[in-house]
C-alpha cells in the first residue's frame, strides 16, 4: 500500500511537473526570454529534488540545436566579431538551458500528453495577455501587443512555430476537448492578426492553416478540415472587428500589402518609386518622390520626402533595400562572410530614416553576413535537419516549414533571447515527435 501510494504520488507530481513545463514554454509569447529563467528554476528544482528517470536527450536528435551554437560561436571567434565576456556568459547560459531542459524533458516520455496540455494553457494565456496589452496598452505600444517578449514580431512568431506542432499532435491523440483546440486555433489567429499586428506571421499562420486544409480535404478528412478552417474563418472575422473598433488599421495594411509587393520587386529590381505607390502614404507631400530610388546611396530628401520614404520602407520596400544591400555584400564574401557585427551597417547602408536597424529582416541572408556559406549551413541544419531526424515527421514538417517562412521576413536570431526561447521550443517540439 506504501508503494502503490507513493506510485501515485509520484505520477501525480509528474503530471503537474509536466503542465507547468508546458504552460512555461507556450507564455514565451507573452514574457519572453522569462520562460527561459523559469524553466531553469523548474529545472533545478526537479533536479535536486528528484534525479529524473531518464538520461540526456539523444544528442543525435538534439545535435542541430550543438552543431548550430558550436559552429555560430567558432564564426564569431574567426571574425573577432562580439566576443565580449556578455557573449561568451550567453553562449555558456545557452548550452546550459539546453543541457539542463533536454535532461529534465527526458524523463517526461510518457507524460507527453500533459506537456502538450500545458503548451496550449499557455499560449491561451499568452493570447488573453496580449489581448490586455492591445486594448488598455500596458506597455505603451498600443496596436502592436508585445507584453514582455521584446518585440510584437516575436510574440507572434512564437505563437506560429508552436501552434502547427501542436495541432499535428493533437491529431495524433486528441488529447483536448476538439471545440476546446479548435477555439485556441480561433484565439491565437486573433492574437497573431489583431493584437499584434505582425504581418508576416500573420502570413504564415494563414498559409500553414489554408495548407493543412487540404491536406486533410486530399486525405478524404472534410470534416476535420472544415473543423480548422471554420475557426480559422471565426478568428479572422474577429481580427477584423477588433481592429474597426479600435482603429488600428490592420486591415487597411493588409490590404495595402498587395500594392507595396509590386515596390518591393521595384526596389528589388533597381526602378523608381512610383506614383501609385506614393498615392497610398498617408502622408501629403510637398513635393514628389516620383523618379526618386530609394537605393541610391547620395540621394538627398527633403524632410517630408524622407518621411513619405520611410513610410513606404515600413510597409516593405525597406526590406527590399536591404535584401539588395545584404547580397550585394554577400556575393563579395561568399565563402566566410563579413562577421556579425557588420551587419548593422549593411542593413542601414542605403536606407533613409532608419538608422537604428541592426539586422536585414531575412534569416538566411543574416546567417551569410555572419559566416558565409559556413553560417548558411549551420542555420540549415538548425531548421530542417529535425526534418530528417525526428521521429514523427509530419510533426517536423509542421515546426520547420512555419519557422523557414517567418525567418524569410525576419532575423530572429540576431537577438540571442529569441535563439534561447527557440531552444526550448525545439526540445518541445522534439517530445511531442517521439513516438
Amino acid at each position: 500500500m506504501i508503494v502503490m501510494s507513493q506510485e501515485i504520488e509520484a505520477s501525480v507530481s509528474s503530471k503537474r511537473l509536466s503542465v507547468a513545463l508546458g504552460t512555461t514554454v507556450g507564455l514565451a509569447a507573452a514574457i519572453g526570454e522569462l520562460s527561459a529563467i523559469i524553466l531553469l528554476v523548474i529545472s533545478a528544482v526537479k533536479i535536486i529534488t528528484s534525479y529524473p528517470s531518464r538520461s540526456f536527450i539523444n544528442w543525435y536528435n538534439g545535435s542541430p540545436v550543438l552543431i548550430y551554437l558550436i559552429l555560430v560561436n567558432i564564426i564569431s571567434i574567426y571574425h573577432l566579431d562580439q566576443i565580449s565576456y556578455m557573449r561568451d556568459y550567453i553562449f555558456v547560459v545557452q548550452i546550459l538551458i539546453f543541457l539542463i531542459s533536454s535532461f529534465l524533458l527526458s524523463s517526461l516520455r510518457y507524460d507527453v500528453i500533459n506537456l502538450a496540455k500545458g503548451a496550449c494553457l499557455g499560449v491561451f494565456i499568452s493570447s488573453i495577455l496580449l489581448g490586455f496589452d492591445y486594448f488598455f496598452d500596458l506597455v505603451g505600444f498600443h496596436c502592436h501587443a508585445q507584453m514582455f517578449s521584446g518585440n510584437p514580431q516575436w510574440s507572434a512568431t512564437f505563437i506560429v512555430i508552436l501552434l502547427p506542432p501542436l495541432y499535428i499532435f493533437w491529431l495524433r491523440t486528441e488529447f483536448l476537448n476538439a471545440y476546446a483546440f479548435h477555439g485556441l486555433v480561433a484565439i491565437a489567429v486573433v492574437a497573431v492578426g489583431a493584437f499584434t499586428g505582425a504581418r508576416m506571421a500573420f502570413y504564415s499562420l494563414t498559409f500553414v492553416i489554408v495548407f493543412t486544409f487540404l491536406w486533410h480535404f486530399l486525405k478524404n478528412q472534410i470534416r476535420r478540415g472544415l473543423s480548422l478552417l471554420i475557426s480559422f474563418g471565426f478568428g479572422i472575422i474577429v481580427v477584423f472587428v477588433v481592429d474597426s473598433y479600435t482603429n488600428c488599421g490592420f486591415g487597411v495594411r493588409i490590404q495595402s500589402q498587395v500594392h507595396y509587393a509590386t515596390e518591393v520587386f521595384d526596389v528589388l529590381s533597381g526602378a523608381s518609386i512610383n506614383e501609385e505607390t506614393i498615392s497610398l502614404v498617408p502622408f501629403p507631400p510637398s513635393s514628389s518622390l516620383e523618379g526618386k530610388n530609394l537605393i541610391e546611396p547620395n540621394i538627398v530628401l527633403d524632410a517630408t520626402q524622407k518621411a513619405i520614404a520611410a513610410r513606404i520602407s515600413s510597409a516593405g520596400a525597406s526590406r527590399a533595400v536591404m535584401w539588395r544591400s545584404a547580397i550585394a555584400s554577400i556575393s563579395e564574401n561568399w565563402l566566410l562572410g563579413t562577421g556579425r557585427s557588420s551587419e548593422p551597417s549593411i542593413a542601414t547602408k542605403n536606407l533613409v530614416g532608419y538608422d537604428n536597424l541592426i539586422h536585414v529582416h531575412n534569416q538566411f541572408l543574416s546567417w551569410m553576413i555572419w559566416g558565409g556559406m559556413f553560417g548558411l549551413i549551420a542555420g540549415c541544419v538548425l531548421i530542417f535537419l529535425p526534418l530528417y531526424i525526428f521521429e514523427d515527421k509530419l510533426i517536423a514538417i509542421a515546426f520547420s516549414v512555419p519557422v523557414s517562412m517567418v525567418l524569410l521576413s525576419e532575423s530572429l536570431f540576431a537577438l540571442d533571447f529569441n535563439f534561447t526561447i527557440f531552444m526550448m521550443f525545439y526540445i518541445f517540439v522534439f517530445r511531442l515527435s517521439l513516438r
